[in-house]
Formats: structure tokens, C-alpha cells, sequence
């Protein structure tokens, strides 16, 4: 899974090409502030693989990106004035819709004052079996500004990992105001209660047992209508470098 990035206010992503930078990776939207000091040659051998087969998840990494950004009291738009990536492009990787270039990492680690290998330290970690008990599950933060929908993370335990399973619960009247895109394709099954799934143009009424499988580079969302709460079992696959158009 890639690094992605995407925020509480979905503008177009501009058609840039980084200096250098192979599109396929995602190139930064850049403001125009001075790049940040060191070279991606510094990391070596242990330099994060994104994009492409990436060992660093995407979900994972955006949380602890809006963590550290918290954790200083720092507002998107500081990071974006200190790092020079506009402010929808830190709002896409917070939300893990797309995924961010190694040179833009090093920006947001600049922005944040950590150095690239505390913002990576324990994202490779691969057990090759975790056991994630009902209580155990971590609540993780997406569109908040533009949803209430309650995102529940199923496969924390293993940091590095090529799908996210996601449980969604959504309370009676409970949704998202806007249908938005991410990289890769998704997985839905409407495990109670029932849904409205938006697709493009498309409105489709998922009861329990229904399920559907989509390109996620279409902009789409939930919602739930009915009086009764509803849970869904989400499956996300990441794939670095798509493009979304206006998402």
C-alpha cells in the first residue's frame, strides 16, 4: 500500500509534475517555499518504499501524520505554510485518498519537525499473524468536517499491510455531505441494517447480506436514511499514482 493524502476540503488536485519525480508517485502540490534540507539518498537502505508495492500503509501513515500535526497544535493551514504543499494536499493525505512522493515526505516531516525516519519508525512492521479482539479496535478519523460516519480500523496490529478492512457504522440519518474519490478499488458489504450507496451518477439501496465492489478513483459515498443504525465491512486497496481528476 502507498501513502496517500487527502483533506477536509476536497479541491481539485492540480496536474503538477514534481522536479524529477515519476507521476505515478504523486507529485506534491507545491506552494513554492524553499525545499527541505537533506536528500531521500540520506535514508540508505532503510529510505521508505511508496508508491508501488510500498511497504508503508497508507491509512497508517496519515494517521500519524494528523497525530504529530495534533500533538504540536499546528492547523493544516501552519503545515501547509511551513512545508509549502497547499492546504487540500494535506487534507488528502490526512484522509488517505492519495498517495504523497518520497521528496513531498520529507517536506511534511520539515513541517512537523521530526526527522523521515520518526515519521516511518515501526510503519514496516509485518507479523505474519495478529489477533485483533472486539475491544480492541481503533477508531480512526476520516472527513471528519464533512461526515459522521464512525470509521473502526480491523488490522492496526499489523502497520504494514496490503489491505485495509475497516468496520463503518453509521447512525440513522448519518453519512457523508459530499461523494469524494481515493486510490485503488474498495470492497463493501452491508453487514446490518441498510445503506444508500452513491456511485458516480448512480444511487443503489444495499440491504444486509448486499455487497458491492467499485473503483474508488469514482467519487462516492454512504448514507444511511433509515431509522436503524447500520454497519458495514469496508475492504480499501491502495494503488499508488492514479488519478483522480477532480476529487
Amino acid at each position: 500500500m502507498g501513502v496517500s493524502t487527502e483533506a477536509n476540503s476536497d479541491e481539485p488536485i492540480p496536474a503538477h509534475e514534481a522536479r524529477g519525480v515519476p507521476e505515478a508517485l504523486g507529485a506534491p502540490e507545491v506552494l513554492g517555499a524553499p525545499e527541505v534540507l537533506g536528500a531521500p539518498e540520506a535514508l540508505g537502505a532503510a529510505e521508505p518504499r511508496l508508491g508501488a508495492g510500498a511497504s508503508v500503509n497508507l491509512i497508517e501513515l496519515s494517521q500519524r501524520i494528523r497525530r504529530l500535526r495534533q500533538e504540536r497544535q499546528l492547523t493544516i493551514d501552519d503545515v501547509a505554510a511551513r512545508s509549502g504543499l497547499t492546504r487540500s494536499w494535506w487534507s488528502k493525505v490526512e484522509n488517505f485518498r492519495i498517495t504523497p512522493s518520497l521528496p513531498a515526505i520529507f517536506r511534511v516531516a520539515g513541517a512537523l519537525g521530526v526527522s523521515v525516519a520518526d515519521l516511518f519508525e515501526g510503519l514496516e512492521d509485518r507479523p505474519d499473524l495478529i489477533v485483533v479482539r472486539k475491544g480492541d479496535r481503533v477508531r480512526i478519523g476520516r472527513d471528519t468536517e464533512v461526515s459522521n460516519i464512525q470509521y473502526e480500523s480491523l488490522a492496526h496490529a499489523r502497520p504494514s499491510r496490503s489491505m485495509d478492512p475497516l468496520l463503518l457504522t453509521l447512525e440513522p440519518g448519518a453519512g457523508r455531505d459530499v461523494a469524494l474519490a481515493h486510490e485503488g478499488e474498495e470492497f463493501l458489504i452491508v453487514l446490518e441494517g441498510a445503506i444508500l450507496f452513491e456511485f458516480g451518477d448512480r444511487r443503489v439501496e444495499l440491504d444486509a447480506g448486499d455487497n458491492v465492489y467499485f473503483d474508488a478513483t469514482v467519487t462516492h459515498r454512504l448514507m444511511n436514511p433509515s431509522g436503524v443504525t447500520a454497519r458495514v465491512l469496508c475492504v480499501m486497496d491502495f494503488k499508488p499514482g492514479q488519478d483522480l481528476g477532480e476529487v
